[in-house]
């Protein structure tokens, strides 16, 4: 018999690997969407980034990721709104 999902926590040994299996099947292929949409029009680097946060939950390299991308698209918007 099931539990509600009221009664389920993060804790139980059995719904973590299934938790962090969906969030990487669903942050991966949001990703993988996203980098899909780079080259074509339309938002490919915030699907990417999107995707990012949502891996962040359960794996700490994709928030380093998604930091150092923030890093890259800030230091490149100054630039490109610089006058002169």
């Amino acid at each position: 018999m099931t539990e509600p999902a009221s009664e389920r926590t993060p804790d139980r040994p059995v719904s973590r690997p299934l938790r962090r299996a969906g969030v990487a099947i669903s942050g991966g292929a949001t990703v993988l969407l996203g980098l899909a949409l780079i080259p074509l029009p339309g938002p490919g680097t915030l699907v990417v980034l999107g995707g990012l946060a949502v891996l962040r939950k359960e794996f700490p390299v994709a928030g380093k990721a998604a930091d150092g991308i923030k890093s890259v698209a800030r230091k490149a918007m100054s630039r490109a709104t610089k006058p002169g």
